[in-house]
């Protein structure tokens, strides 16, 4: 079951670098914030490292949810360079609600749960499925499965086959490396040209 179907109504609040496919230490929830799968709202570090980079080569995002949440301008910006915004900007693009330093992450984060928390779970979840019928009704899932289809593709393009190859002989994290120096953004950068 896709995490923007669940009946209750998740809230997250990710720092650090929230990039698909290896950049850093990338566990589930950051996975899934970087690849936009669920447009649930989101408290972010300031500083944190929010994006695509696999868009360069190696990689769709299966999920599709660029285009809904940013709209075809922003999200082709993002995906045609696989570059990344911080979360400052992701609060200034709609990526997230509300963007803190680390040391007011929690705290930012607890009073919206607060707040939300005060509803009735009955009235979370009809507004929950109210918002998201919409998205749905513009063709979310079947983005998902092209993008599905895309990211296999993009693993077996002469562009693809050498970027794994490149990986088994240098390593992920230095081949990921080598994939994003030329654009001046390895690591916690958000370097844009």
């Amino acid at each position: 079951e896709a995490l923007h179907e669940f009946r209750l109504h998740p809230v997250d609040h990710p720092a650090g670098q929230l990039v698909g496919d290896g950049i850093a230490a990338l566990d589930l929830r950051a996975h899934r914030v970087a690849e936009m799968d669920d447009p649930e709202p989101l408290v972010i570090e300031d500083k944190a490292k929010i994006g695509y980079p696999p868009a360069r080569v190696w990689g769709s995002p299966t999920t599709s949810m660029w285009a809904h949440r940013l709209g075809p301008q922003r999200a082709k910006r993002l995906l045609f360079t696989g570059d990344c915004l911080s979360g400052t900007e992701a609060v200034e693009w709609g990526l997230a609600i509300e963007a803190a330093p680390a040391d007011k992450l929690d705290e930012r984060f607890e009073i919206l749960i607060e707040r939300i928390a005060k509803l009735p779970v009955n009235q979370l979840m009809m507004m929950k499925l109210l918002i998201n019928q919409e998205t749905m009704q513009r063709g979310l899932y079947s983005t998902q499965i092209l993008g599905t289809v895309f990211d296999g593709i993009t693993r077996h393009t002469p562009e693809g086959y050498a970027f794994q190859q490149h990986a088994q002989d240098v390593g992920f994290r230095d081949a990921v490396k080598d994939r994003d120096n030329p654009f001046g953004d390895y690591g916690l950068s958000t370097h844009k040209g």
